[in-house]
């Protein structure tokens, strides 16, 4: 596929932004040390022209950052008014590449591992949250793949299954691991938020149903904190294994 122009780059990067805020509302990306934690493929694009063009979106203010916007924090990343507009009328245009992007593609999620270098030159494992494009005849991922089914999707949890025992599991440990240990980075109310965000996902996992987009979009930013900040290894396989779960669309 030959690759796209940076405008389409950034209009499909911007496409991306605007169905995740539709679907679970801003995106909360790390802190200063664990930067771009939101990723992006698109096809036909290289991973830096993604990452320009989500810089100029923001440039442009398209896309809020409230991390450079206050200055301190974790990030925050929502889509602007002036950006949905931009997007709606394109979405509006015959023939326009989005309007023919949303009829052919879906935006899936996936959670990643990756190693990151923080402020203090320190390489570390990362989990982020990616936004993939894909195409819109892809609904079940190759074996072994690791794409998940449309985040906007619903799906049903069996419960009695020995992989969804084993998942529960490994965050009911998570939950406590989280909560007891004193050996992180950070203040006391950063655990103490981590725990929340933690039994919140433990909460929505009780359904016989959930919505996939609503479990990532509180899990995704809890175990790339995890995975960050918490020093225990055996805590951090234990985020890793359970974002793996997640990744195969809370059956696999």
């Amino acid at each position: 596929m030959a690759e796209l122009t940076f405008i389409k780059t950034r209009e499909r990067v911007l496409y991306m932004l605007y169905w995740l805020g539709r679907t679970t509302g801003k995106v909360a990306l790390g802190d200063e040390q664990e930067q771009e934690t939101l990723l992006f493929e698109v096809p036909g694009a290289n991973d830096l022209w993604c990452e320009r063009a989500y810089d100029a979106l923001v440039e442009a203010k398209h896309v809020t950052n409230e991390h450079e916007q206050f200055g301190f924090g974790p990030s925050v990343v929502s889509i602007s008014q002036s950006g949905i507009e931009l997007i709606e009328a394109q979405l509006n245009a015959p023939d326009s590449d989005i309007a023919n992007i949303n009829e052919s593609c879906v935006v899936r999620q996936e959670i990643v591992t990756r190693e990151i270098r923080n402020l203090r030159g320190e390489v570390r494992d990362q989990t982020a949250l990616k936004l993939v494009l894909s195409p819109r005849t892809a609904e079940k991922p190759e074996s072994g793949g690791s794409h998940i089914p449309a985040a906007d999707r619903i799906v049903g949890i069996d419960h009695n299954q020995p992989s969804v025992e084993q998942a529960l599991k490994d965050l009911d440990q998570l939950i406590e691991d989280v909560r007891s240990t004193n050996d992180f980075s950070g203040v006391p109310e950063d655990k103490e938020r981590a725990v929340a965000e933690l039994s919140a996902v433990r909460s929505l996992l009780k359904a016989t149903k959930v919505r996939i987009a609503a479990v990532l979009a509180v899990a995704a930013p809890v175990l790339a904190w995890v995975t960050t900040n918490i020093l225990n290894e055996t805590t951090k396989e234990l985020a890793k294994r359970f974002g793996a779960w997640l990744s195969k669309g809370l059956s696999g």
